[in-house]
């Protein structure tokens, strides 16, 4: 056989049975329609929407110091503009077009790196906006830096230095938390002292950010802050990270990377002396590590003080890598036992998420009910549940956001935190009158309120100052204590003031006290406050920290969730005690004493620092940057100095340039009251991503590839461009296409033509076809989950036929029409889905408008289901059908597997290269134990079930080539299903039979074929590998010899 047959076998795959893949897949919804606007600074476009003027005003500031200082830093300007897109919450930051994937809750912001646009939400605090603007900055200006002019960096060796994830994620928050923080001192500490962080060539994921946070801490301690640029100005030349930092720092990265976690075991180690493990102090009514959760969090009691509500995340694949379903559970008190799962969510847009990570949740007084925040159809709703899962209410109070719902002691009212206008205060909803009642207006972040016993006072924690609510004073923000508003005045006064986060309060049942969260000793610990006489003091002394504190209903007891060994769990504390002594202080944290000293040695002891010989050698590369103008948490923390009695190191002798706005020409950005120039927006196109490649040979001509994506800053309107040229225009394939997705329903628009050339191994000739025609498609998304699509093709097929005795030219025409439902709601895994379901139900009609044209109908169903257990085990369940009618019904080919490479040569159909086969019929797959084009007809019904299974965790092989492998998974398979033609119904269901397959693999038509067998997969980092060892099976008779199969892509 000819080895053309595979790469042919393998385009006809591409247009057919991978296609039933590609019908999946999530939707990003656009639920709102924005009117945007900017304003610019020297150095920023800053784009936001009609009454968002306060954030971009907030940015425009925030972003202009913090490039003053990232200039320093990085020892390089930018080249040209950034432009920062502002989105009022995080739920209309997920509608975002600027990328086109799907955005997780837990995703803060990000920088794009074609325009090095900036994205980022407002997510209710004006410390975290701040944080995540200086993060996101810091990538602009690295792409600048790196990449710069694309033309160039095409050119350049610049442009294949890629930063490892610790260095780029770790130098933006060390940059943005100017240095180190109380937040990433309790993750280190956890990862430290349970023997879970890796070398740094190793962190990922979360680790990488706080990790590499610290790592960028250490160096800049131990040989000097300007060495991390050294370093990024050394790669860009070196291209390797090893061989950038040893010529940065005079030694091996290997070192580097011992030295630091050395350094790190020196600070924590010593904490386990002087603190507890959550499980000394408390009983633990949840264990990650056992029932495979990260997250169990925000727990309530339930006023009977039998049960605790809270959310978890329990309900997940432990092997699942996307976003992991989050839902709410009552427990038992006592043991932990598990009572009611009240809502599962996250499967619709009915209920698209809980917010679990950042919202809480509160019980009726009489024990019945629960009230939460959830995402629904786009927007934060309020949601009452019974305790036995049924939904009693949805209200919709057209907030940006909303947070920590507390429900009032007499059951009539609801408070809770609410955004708008770029604005975070505190509400109060009447169940009764459904009038909702605004207690403040002003700039503030005004967080987790908690009802008083009488219902007059509302406790909650602020960013306000302690000693006046001036709403004409500057903005401070990010240092946090705790209030009371009183319902009868509306008056607001401080009741706990430090220089420290005191964040989280809880009223006590009898009013008596206020349990919240502090970081005052470096730790999050619980506190009291006595309302009587004002003494305050912890109740906890953890290692990791304490978090959401709830009392029992008699106030002996209290329950909280902790963070430990890298995950969240619920425990509670039967001994409310003073556990400080007589003066209320914990001991402080080897952090927090050097933060309260003004000391900067935190990882690095001064006696250890590299000498100044080593430290201070002055770099031509990281002095003279390269010329390229042609080319997410809180901080507080320098409170906690001013205000802890330390006299602060003289720096008055050192002169920092003056990066103020005041210090810049802004007569061009602003109106003579300070004001910003607003500008609406307008449309603007310019290249997203251009690559290609030009060859001129003496035979064939001129030849080309080349992509092209116009797009505009907003992401919502995008041209494409594809070429691949060979002498004319004729011989060349040329596609362009126009998607529009500014609003909820989506269109796509294209042209296309492709000259494809063939050869036909079963008559021993060569032939080609030219297609062309347009195509449109029209999608409406429902939600997340599930949307409508509708096609529409009209395509020519031209071909030529290079042999005699044939027709010269033949044309096909297909004009044809779809219409499908797709549901799509699974959690996926490294090779394949692993949770949840995906269904999709399509009807296709071609009309015959021409003598060549083609008509037929066809109704096909695919159903998906997935079920996981014992944590990293699964099953997968797949059934499919389809029917077709008309005069030139489509076919169905039933054996093989998707993606197969290198396939046998069918041995029954002998001609697969009629235009119907190539762009009309289509193959069902997988049925594994049989070769392609086993079993045909205008009827099919496939039946797939896989029990798959972690199979190898590490790989290594040294010869003959360097190989490592991790995560190897495997899978045991059974296949089935049948084709047969439409006249045949009847006689095909009263004859049905198994086909027992024979030595040559002879199909008798309309029996059903089935298979088994195993493999293993693996996730190759670009694509997923999959070996299959499968044999055809009667159920009577097994084949004599197996069928090996190597394919690639994701299993179904």
């Amino acid at each position: 056989m000819k080895k053309v047959f595979s790469l042919i076998l393998l385009a006809i795959l591409w247009q057919t049975g991978s296609a039933q893949e590609i019908t999946f897949g999530q939707n990003k919804v656009q639920y709102k329609n924005f009117d945007w606007y900017y304003v610019q600074t020297p150095n920023f476009d800053i784009y936001f929407y009609k009454g968002e003027d306060t954030l971009a005003t907030f940015a425009a500031n925030t972003l202009q110091k913090a490039y003053g200082e990232i200039k320093e830093e990085l020892n390089y300007n930018l080249a040209g503009r950034v432009p920062v897109i502002i989105y009022a919450s995080h739920n209309e930051f997920q509608q975002t077009n600027v990328i086109s994937e799907l955005i997780p809750e837990g995703v803060g912001g990000f920088t794009e790196v074609f325009k090095n646009r900036i994205v980022i939400p407002f997510t209710g605090s004006y410390e975290d906006f701040r944080h995540v603007l200086h993060h996101e900055l810091t990538h602009a200006v690295w792409f600048d830096l790196l990449y710069g002019n694309a033309i160039k960096s095409l050119l350049s060796t610049e442009a294949l230095f890629r930063p490892p994830l610790w260095f780029s994620e770790g130098f933006a928050e060390f940059s943005s938390r100017h240095g180190w923080d109380l937040e990433a001192d309790m993750y280190m500490r956890d990862a430290v002292i349970q023997g879970y962080l890796p070398p740094l060539d190793q962190l990922d994921g979360f680790l990488a950010y706080k990790g590499g946070q610290s790592a960028c801490e250490y160096i800049s301690e131990k040989y000097g802050e300007e060495k991390i640029t050294e370093i990024l100005n050394k790669g860009k030349t070196l291209i390797l990270m090893d061989r950038a930092t040893k010529a940065a720092l005079g030694v091996s990265f290997e070192t580097v990377s011992d030295d630091w976690q050395k350094s790190m075991r020196r600070v924590y180690w010593p904490e386990i002396a002087d603190r507890k493990d959550p499980s000394e102090i408390g009983k633990a009514l949840t264990d990650h590590t056992k029932d495979g959760s990260i997250f169990n969090q925000k727990p309530d009691w339930s006023p009977k003080g039998d049960r605790l509500a809270f959310f978890s995340d329990r309900n997940n694949p432990q092997n699942g890598y996307s976003d992991r379903f989050n839902e709410v559970y009552i427990i038992s008190a006592v043991d932990g036992k598990i009572i009611t799962r009240v809502v599962k969510a996250e499967r619709s847009g009915d209920l698209e998420s809980l917010h679990s990570y950042f919202s809480g949740i509160t019980w009726s007084p009489d024990g019945n009910e629960l009230a939460f925040v959830g995402k629904s159809n786009g927007s934060d709703v309020l949601l009452i549940y019974d305790a036995n899962g049924h939904r009693k209410k949805k209200i919709d109070l057209q907030m940006e956001g909303m947070r920590n719902p507390s429900w009032s002691k007499d059951g009539s009212k609801i408070a809770f935190d609410g955004i708008k206008e770029g604005v975070t205060d505190i509400y109060v909803y009447d169940l009764k009158t459904k009038e909702l009642q605004r207690l403040m207006h002003d700039k503030y972040d005004d967080h987790y309120p908690t009802w008083s016993k009488d219902g007059r006072y509302i406790a909650f924690s602020s960013d306000r100052p302690a000693g006046s609510v001036d709403s004409t004073q500057s903005n401070p923000y990010g240092n946090y204590n705790i209030y009371l508003y009183d319902r009868q005045t509306g008056e607001i006064t401080v009741v706990v003031d430090s220089p420290y986060k005191d964040d989280q309060p809880a009223f006590s049942p009898d009013g008596a006290r206020l349990a919240f969260v502090s970081n005052r000793n470096g730790i999050d610990n619980i506190y009291i406050y006595e309302m009587a006489d004002g003494k305050t003091y912890p109740v906890t002394n953890i290692i990791s920290g304490a978090f959401t504190p709830t009392w029992s209903p008699d106030g002996d007891q209290i329950a909280f969730s902790a963070f430990y060994k890298y995950g969240f769990d619920i425990f509670v504390l039967k001994d409310i005690q003073n556990v400080s002594g007589d003066n209320g202080e914990l001991k402080l944290t080897h952090y927090m004493q050097k933060l309260r000293a003004h000391e900067t040695d935190i990882f690095v002891p001064a006696a250890t620092v590299a000498s100044d010989s080593t430290k201070a050698i002055p770099d031509t590369v990281a002095a003279k940057p390269t010329d390229f103008s042609t080319y997410v948490f809180h901080t507080g923390e320098g409170e906690i100095s001013d205000r802890a009695g330390v006299p602060k190191p003289d720096t008055q002798s050192v002169q920092k340039p003056d990066t103020s706005l005041a210090a810049i020409d802004t007569l061009n950005y602003q109106l003579p009251d300070g004001s910003y120039k607003q500008n609406h927006y307008k449309l603007k196109f310019a290249p997203e991503l251009v690559t290609g490649g030009l060859t001129y040979d003496n035979f064939y001509g001129l030849q080309g590839q080349s992509y092209l994506s116009i797009s505009d800053l907003l992401g919502n309107h995008h041209f494409y461009l594809l070429t691949d040229l060979v002498n004319t225009i004729d011989q060349s394939n040329i596609q362009v296409a126009y998607s529009y997705t500014a609003k909820r329903i989506d269109y796509t628009a294209s042209f296309f033509h492709f000259k494809n050339l063939y050869f036909n191994d079963a008559n021993n000739y060569y032939f080609s076809d030219r297609i062309y025609g347009l195509q449109g498609y029209i999608t409406y998304p429902f939600s997340k989950f599930s949307r409508l699509d509708l096609t529409a093709s009209q395509i020519t097929v031209a071909r030529e036929n290079y042999a005699s005795g044939l027709p010269a030219n033949q044309t096909t025409n297909l004009l044809v029409g779809s219409v499908g439902y797709v549901n799509d709601a699974v959690i996926w895994g490294l090779t394949g889905p692993v949770g949840g379901q995906r269904y999709m139900l399509k009807y296709d009609q071609s009309i015959k408008t021409t003598g060549t044209g083609l008509r037929y109908g066809a109704l096909e169903l695919d159903y998906r289901k997935y079920w996981y257990f014992w944590g990293h085990y699964n099953m997968a369940l797949r059934f499919g059908s389809g029917i077709s009618g008309g005069p030139d019904a489509k076919t169905y080919y039933l054996g093989g597997t998707s993606n197969w490479i290198s396939p046998r040569k069918p041995m029954d159909k002998t001609d697969i290269y009629s235009p119907e086969d190539i762009y009309v019929n289509e193959l069902v797959v997988p049925i594994r134990g049989y070769n392609y084009f086993s079993e045909a007809g205008n009827r099919f019904s496939i039946f797939n079930l896989e029990f798959r299974y972690p199979f190898i965790d590490y790989f290594k092989l040294h010869f003959p080539l360097p190989i490592t492998l991790g995560q190897i998974s495997g899978a045991l398979f059974w296949d089935m299903g049948a084709a047969w033609d439409r006249h045949n119904d009847r006689k095909f269901l009263e004859n049905m039979r198994f086909h027992a397959p024979t030595e040559s693999d002879s199909t008798v038509q309309n029996e059903i074929l089935a298979g088994f067998g195993f493999g293993p997969r693996v996730n190759l980092g670009i694509f997923v590998l999959r070996v299959d060892l499968a044999w055809a099976s009667n159920l009577v008779h097994v084949a004599h010899k197996p069928r090996w199969y190597f394919s690639f892509g994701a299993e179904f």
